[in-house]
């Protein structure tokens, strides 16, 4: 059995079933984790990601939670909202990409060494697309880096992670 014998397709429905770009078409300054989870984030990167790290902050926002001490060659960020985008100030790169309608990745496979989903992976309705494509994308001995919440805006969540 692999794992899309286990996934059912009702799992990943959501209350607000429009394209993405519709509900991200304004900038939302929000964090969904509180300054003690934000610091824990932070430290946890700063742990686990080496200097000098390429990285791709997968469904980013105005903040990719990175220390400056981390030193990354760059880090790209893949987003909905080009204005949160632009407010990110580690983002050396920025795309817009809707991964719900088109989870494959606009970049080069091994193109990177660490890739980070900070409280977005709850918004995904093809993670295993989604994850094949981060393999894909990842440097051999790559790191993929997943930080989730109970926070979210609900109607943008799946259906299984709400039941969670």
């Amino acid at each position: 059995m692999n794992i899309e014998d286990m996934i059912k397709k009702e799992h990943f429905v959501r209350d607000d079933d429009r394209p993405d770009p519709v509900f991200y078409q304004k900038a939302r300054f929000v964090n969904h984790l509180d300054s003690l989870a934000l610091s824990t984030v932070e430290d946890l990167y700063a742990r686990l990601i080496p200097k000098g790290s390429r990285i791709l902050d997968l469904m980013a926002s105005h903040d990719s939670h990175l220390k400056s001490a981390i030193e990354p060659s760059a880090v790209v960020g893949l987003g909905l909202n080009q204005e949160e985008l632009d407010a990110n100030p580690v983002l050396t790169q920025t795309v817009v990409h809707d991964l719900n309608a088109d989870p494959q990745l606009p970049f080069d496979d091994n193109e990177f060494d660490v890739v980070i989903n900070t409280v977005s992976i709850d918004y995904v309705v093809h993670p295993v697309e989604l994850f094949r494509e981060v393999r894909r994308i990842l440097k051999p001995k790559g790191l993929f880096i997943v930080v989730f919440s109970n926070r979210m805006f609900p109607p943008q969540a799946v259906y299984i992670w709400k039941k969670l």
